[in-house]
């Protein structure tokens, strides 16, 4: 359950974390079914900017939307590299100033290719979740180069904890169970009060990732606490 309260909070968490402004033309590769193709779409019309619908989420269509349009802000979600790597690249990246992939995901070659193909653009790591509304941290290149794996730091308005098995906090470095709290997590899952309980607990909506943080706030993904697979973004249990 996600109110329209934490709607609100999500399209302002990516607005200040990414820079999304009203001249921006956006590729939305992900379904708008997806909690961060809606996102994305949600956040360009709330600064006045221009969202682009490709026939498909193809490297093809995504490189030819961005020649097609201008666009100053693409995704790629059949993987950044092969995007990178693509002969359509080269000609279509230059009207681009951000380029988004998985933070903490995208390899040291990935990263310096970005740089090759698109120096003007800048790279927005993200790391999301769909009880938080969408994105919830960013990285950024130079974060990434800095502090290999991490997924950079949570939004202006999420707070982020490492909590334990017994629900404490976490030092840093060690790990455990990432908890969030702000205005964009959600309300609850939907007739599950058994699954509420385990999932809010405290105030922190516990995502099921298990990460670590450092002594500066970065946060690196280390593995699932629950059984379950993640091809293409998408969550099946096992």
């Amino acid at each position: 359950l996600l109110s329209q309260r934490a709607w609100v909070a999500a399209i302002a968490n990516q607005i200040m974390g990414f820079g999304y402004r009203a001249e921006d033309v956006v590729n939305v590769g992900n379904p708008l079914f997806h909690v961060a193709g809606l996102g994305q779409s949600l956040t360009v019309f709330a600064v006045g900017g221009t969202i682009v619908l490709p026939p498909s989420p193809s490297v093809d269509d995504l490189w030819e939307s961005c020649r097609l349009h201008a666009v100053t802000v693409s995704s790629f979600p059949a993987g950044l590299a092969a995007a990178l790597g693509h002969p359509l690249a080269a000609g279509s990246a230059r009207t681009l100033r951000m380029v988004l992939g998985g933070a903490g995901m995208e390899s040291p070659n990935t990263l310096d290719l970005l740089a090759k193909v698109a120096p003007q653009a800048e790279f927005g790591g993200i790391y999301g979740s769909t009880e938080a509304c969408g994105y919830a941290t960013r990285s950024t290149l130079a974060e990434e180069r800095a502090r290999p794996g991490t997924i950079g730091r949570p939004l202006p308005l999420l707070d982020a904890v490492i909590l334990d098995d017994d629900g404490a906090e976490a030092g840093v470095g060690v790990v455990g169970e990432l908890g969030l709290r702000g205005p964009s997590t959600m309300s609850g899952y939907w007739n599950l009060p058994a699954e509420n309980a385990q999932a809010i607990r405290g105030g922190w909506v516990r995502t099921g990732d298990l990460m670590r943080i450092d002594e500066d706030g970065y946060l690196y993904f280390v593995g699932r606490a629950k059984e379950m697979v993640k091809p293409g973004g998408e969550n099946v249990y096992t």
